[in-house]
């Protein structure tokens, strides 16, 4: 539930009306501990790798490097900004406009 507060917060700078904000709020209690990302095995290749995993360690040591955000702060910014382009898109929508999509879906 620690990503509700984040949403929260971040509701707060969209500009909309309460209603939807709730509606926003809802929707997310309403998918919390459910699948709302699946994998569809047909769109693996072949070659698929089944664990990747990173080491930033030579980048801290040779280049001084250090991360500037945490997995949590980029899932946030991502949900923040899906948040707002649906908003953009209902707003667009209800107000009797079209929206073309370019991949056909």
């Amino acid at each position: 539930m620690e990503c509700l507060p984040v949403l929260l917060s971040r509701l707060q700078s969209i500009h909309c009306a309460p209603e939807h904000k709730e509606n926003i709020l809802q929707t997310a209690r309403a998918c919390l501990n459910k699948v709302v990302v699946g994998i569809d095995q047909r769109y693996f290749r072949p070659s698929e790798v089944d664990i990747l995993i990173g080491d930033p360690t030579k980048a801290r040591e040779k280049l001084g490097w250090e991360p500037q955000h945490t997995v949590k702060d980029i899932v946030s910014d991502m949900i923040i900004s899906d948040l707002e382009k649906n908003y953009r898109e209902y707003v667009l929508k209800t107000s009797g406009f079209t929206m073309s999509r370019s991949c056909g879906v």
